[in-house]
């Protein structure tokens, strides 16, 4: 069975901790429509998958979720 997606009704019954508005309910092409899912570090469902990002970028992820900051990519224009 594959994991659910972060915010869905699914995932959620299973215990997960990630935003559920921010992340449409799970689904998939709201949260792309975003910039893909927000996982809580502290989620037991989803936050093993942020250790695949490096231990650095998941030490400054934690702590931006603890300040209650929200993990976006933002690309910058030449012209800045």
């Amino acid at each position: 069975m594959s994991q659910p997606n972060p915010g869905s009704p699914e995932a959620i019954e299973q215990g997960c901790r990630c935003p559920i508005l921010d992340n449409g309910r799970g689904n998939p092409q709201l949260a792309a429509d975003r910039g893909g899912f927000i996982i809580n570090g502290d989620c037991p469902v989803h936050a093993a998958q942020l250790a695949e990002v490096g231990e650095g970028l998941l030490d400054g992820f934690l702590a931006m979720c603890e300040a209650g900051q929200r993990v976006i990519d933002n690309e910058r224009s030449s012209d800045e």
